[in-house]
């Protein structure tokens, strides 16, 4: 086990019905049933709308065995101190039955990777995002961008990449990918936190975000790399970026190869982006 993750929400007892809920269920889930999550346990407090039977409930009626997960309660089970004690327990029993991991080399076709950006992108950068997004996806891997991407707003990019195809959503915000290929994923809101928890639930392995301005909060459980060709946040926050593409022999091309490269790195565990590391993260909904 490479980490132990919370996904601490504030959709309690507050939560809203209709829209608000199934956002919250459809990408609850999907963390839960996300391929790196090896052991998964729900704990509610018991007085909550969206409790452990709504759950449940949900993933039977998406034919997915919810036999394998821990399920614990504050209230039914007695208090914080209570709890926290199964919780361990439920834990260290099931790590214990746990076969050892499996390691092989495999291509792109296995890559799930999560793109987008911040910020202003010029058409180089947004060439570069094109051409990169045209690997992953002409080797059968997957790509995710959500709608809010600033680079979806390039002709350059939505040319190189779609075609004449209509740009339009093919996932809702937090639904999981069913099939390979490039998708964009809905956004109801512009928050960047509120977008990277999005597109945890749809299967991504690894997101990388070109940022002009502030850099990201990472994601809790999905690593974020961060890169910039803006000359002025490279200066400001290049401690906190994990790639800074070289100024002088700069192309597209070049620094399509240089962002896949640090995408392998992390993909194959080589590389640990630096915010993300450093746990200067966030889950919000």
């Amino acid at each position: 086990i490479s980490q132990y993750v919370a996904l601490a929400h504030t959709e309690g007892c507050g939560v809203s019905s209709g829209q608000s809920e199934k956002i919250y269920t459809r990408t609850l889930i999907g963390h839960l049933t996300h391929p790196k999550v090896a052991l998964g346990l729900l704990l509610e407090h018991g007085c909550e709308k969206t409790h452990n039977d709504h759950v449940s409930n949900a993933l039977e009626k998406r034919g997915i065995k919810n036999d394998g997960y821990g399920w614990a309660s504050i209230q039914l089970d007695g208090g914080i101190e209570t709890v926290t004690q199964k919780v361990e327990n439920w834990f260290e029993d099931a790590l214990g039955e746990m076969p050892s991991p499996r390691y092989a080399d495999v291509g792109l076709e296995h890559l799930r990777l999560g793109l987008t950006s911040t910020g202003k992108v010029t058409e180089e950068v947004a060439k570069s995002l094109a051409e990169l997004t045209r690997i992953v996806v002409g080797a059968e891997g997957t790509l995710v961008t959500p709608a809010n991407a600033t680079f979806l707003t390039s002709s350059n990019y939505i040319e190189k990449v779609l075609g004449d195809q209509e740009r339009r959503n093919t996932l809702a915000y937090g639904q999981t990918v069913a099939d390979t290929g490039f998708h964009i994923m809905e956004t109801p809101t512009d928050h960047p936190v509120e977008t990277l928890t999005g597109l945890g639930a749809t299967d991504v392995d690894v997101v990388l975000a070109h940022v002009v301005g502030h850099p990201l909060q990472s994601h809790r459980m999905i690593p974020l790399i961060q890169t910039t060709t803006d000359e002025t946040t490279q200066s400001i926050y290049q401690e906190d970026l994990d790639l800074i593409p070289s100024q002088g022999d700069w192309t597209p091309e070049s620094f399509s190869s240089q962002m896949l490269d640090v995408i392998l790195q992390v993909s194959s565990r080589q590389y640990t982006p630096k915010l993300h590391g450093q746990g200067n993260t966030y889950f919000q909904f």
